[in-house]
């Protein structure tokens, strides 16, 4: 991609901080149609406010004075998880025990970092790492954890640039544990099949659990919606151990491990 180009999509505030990787894969994804730049470019930024309508906006900039329950109950991305954190982390990380320092790799953090109060109230000594898409959410998650001295920190990074992460994971000590909350429409719409790809490439970190999470309601209005994300449990029966499968919020879980890991 065009550097020249990436600088005009990006101009606009909302958009300023996404990484080139993204930006670069919605680009060439109109590679076939018969458009101008700009028609072009308009397209691009209409799919990129899409995919990232529940993780960004102009309302991420007024947010380091608010607080990090008026920050979760806001967020799109939280919201409906606000009222079942105790009880997802609770069923997610109860099998670690409370005595040894737990590492959390969040893919896709989003503002999720704001929970980290609830590690804290349920006992866990946890360690945070997440890698975010968005810079305006990086930056104030980050001012987040050092106002807080909270053990933690966000990077910049597109969950594209797979190498680099998967770099980040292998280095996480254990026990270790990766989230990965509604993200993988994202990474659908971005590039087909890239969710098993990513699967498959952290299949030997040695990471003692991963937790992917889909919506089952919508955001907006709270209406169900079936969703049966037959690939992706197809694909997790094949490779991995699947060891939890529940819905709270509006929010299915699945929990599965590396079957060379499963005890």
């Amino acid at each position: 991609m065009d550097k020249d180009i990436y600088d005009k999509i990006v101009k606009k505030k909302e958009f300023s901080e996404i990484p080139i990787e993204d930006v670069e894969r919605i680009w060439n994804s109109f590679d076939s149609k018969d458009l101008v730049d700009e028609e072009r470019i308009k397209k691009v930024r209409d799919l990129l406010r899409i995919i990232y309508s529940g993780f960004g906006g102009r309302k991420i900039l007024v947010w380091k004075n608010k607080s990090a329950e008026e920050i979760l109950k806001k967020h799109l991305s939280t919201r409906e998880r606000y009222d079942y954190y105790e009880e997802i982390y609770e069923r997610l990380l109860k099998s670690f025990g409370k005595s040894k320092e737990l590492n959390i790799i969040d893919l896709g953090s989003g503002a999720n970092g704001f929970s980290y109060d609830f590690f804290k109230e349920l006992g866990y000594n946890v360690t945070y790492t997440g890698v975010e898409a968005l810079g305006q959410l990086v930056n104030i998650t980050n001012l987040f954890f050092k106002t807080n001295k909270i053990k933690g920190i966000v990077y910049h990074k597109s969950l594209f640039e797979k190498d680099k992460v998967i770099e980040m994971i292998n280095r996480a000590k254990k026990p270790k544990i990766i989230f990965m909350f509604k993200v993988i429409d994202a990474l659908e719409t971005l590039e087909r099949n890239y969710t098993l790809k990513f699967l498959e490439s952290i299949k030997n970190s040695g990471a003692d659990k991963i937790v992917i999470s889909f919506a089952t309601e919508s955001w907006l209005k709270r209406k169900k919606f079936f969703v049966q994300r037959t690939w992706l449990i197809n694909f997790l029966k094949d490779n991995f151990e699947i060891i939890d499968d529940f819905t709270l919020g509006g929010e299915r879980y699945l929990v599965f491990t590396n079957q060379l890991y499963v005890k």
